[in-house]
């Protein structure tokens, strides 16, 4: 946390010791010990090939897999020695960190809007994904969650939740 007042890389030599657990590994530590991995998916977006090798590394490591409320995948249960491994082929793959531990913006929903939404009137996942690409990596001082609702329903959850 403290080492993103600077916007410096967070595991520079020098800011390391300024980062728990889980920042270090880019995951969250268990009540077991073991880890959980969650890639980043703006909007909630991800694509077949994105979905089939989330799921082959879910498989290769034995890992639970869940999707979120935040519209991801976490995947649990990984040991901190697969950690390396499990996030060189997820890069591989074309994810980075969902920014899923510590304070930071953790996920901007989005609706499908009107690009598939019946009753969609704005083009929410568009907007969102932009928006969610612009801010990544932002560290507000609490956790953040944004939600574009694209309709009268409003399928993201109340109104009263949302913000951005």
């Amino acid at each position: 946390m403290l080492a993103s007042c600077w916007n410096e890389y967070l595991l520079k030599p020098a800011h390391l010791p300024l980062q728990d657990t889980n920042d270090r590994y880019f995951a969250n530590i268990q009540k077991d010990g073991s880890y959980s991995v969650v890639p980043r998916m703006a909007a909630g977006e991800v694509t077949p090939d994105g979905l089939i090798a989330i799921g082959q590394i879910a498989k290769r490591y034995q890992l639970y897999s869940k999707v979120t409320g935040g519209q991801r995948i976490d995947l649990f249960g990984a040991r901190l020695e697969q950690l390396p491994a499990i996030w060189r082929e997820l890069a591989d793959a074309g994810f980075e960190t969902g920014h899923a531990y510590g304070k930071s913006l953790r996920t901007v929903k989005s609706c499908v809007g009107s690009t598939w939404c019946r009753y969609g009137v704005q083009d929410s996942t568009g907007s969102r994904y932009g928006s969610s690409i612009a801010i990544k990596g932002y560290a507000p001082r609490t956790k953040s969650r944004w939600r574009s609702p694209a309709a009268p329903a409003n399928a993201l959850k109340p109104r009263g939740k949302i913000s951005g």
